[in-house]
């Protein structure tokens, strides 16, 4: 049997798999990576978008940035698919995931034994999450004082103080519930 064809290839990733004509042809327009993509999408499981969002927009560019090809990546398609789930689960918030990816290029290992080694698991628990919360209104208390007289464009400077106190690895939406409360004093 002749091997698929890119034409037939991106033709099967409209048709079948669902994927918006950009995005097949940006995936089908380099043998290594479409391959790469069907790999990942196998071990995934899950929304083919999802993955190729994240192909598209991180794996793409670190082979740029590093001039290889998909086939000569450290990063697999099962460790690109490792850290999608991570992120998927909220074990990492997204901003840890894409770094993550180049550190499992550089590295070769599993993204779960770095996530582990490196301490890189979101702060998720809500007793964490209020501490530094506390922390950052009681360090700043003119900032809430403004932001509780209608200066709601503060909140955005709070949060960035509060992932700033996590090393960025607070969960956004737990943060902003749990820093909306603090601010409204409850």
């Amino acid at each position: 049997m002749l091997p698929e064809l890119p034409l037939e290839r991106r033709a099967r990733f409209i048709g079948e798999i669902d994927l918006p004509e950009y995005d097949a042809d940006i995936l089908t327009a380099d043998w290594p990576i479409s391959e790469y993509f069907e790999a990942a999408l196998k071990v995934y499981g899950g929304d083919p978008k999802v993955v190729s969002n994240w192909i598209m927009n991180e794996v793409l560019r670190m082979l740029n940035d590093l001039g290889v090809s998909a086939d000569e990546l450290s990063l697999t398609p099962e460790y690109l698919v490792e850290v999608i789930k991570m992120v998927d689960a909220g074990t990492i918030n997204a901003a840890t995931g894409k770094s993550l990816l180049v550190m499992v290029q550089a590295r070769g290992e599993a993204p779960e034994a770095i996530v582990a080694a490196e301490g890189l698991g979101q702060v998720s628990d809500d007793a964490a999450l209020l501490a530094v919360i506390e922390g950052v209104l009681a360090a700043n208390p003119a900032e809430v004082e403004s932001y509780r007289d209608g200066k709601v464009s503060l909140f955005g400077w709070f949060m960035g103080q509060v992932m700033r106190g996590t090393g960025g690895k607070a969960d956004p939406g737990k943060t902003r519930r749990l820093l909306e409360q603090a601010l409204k004093g409850k």
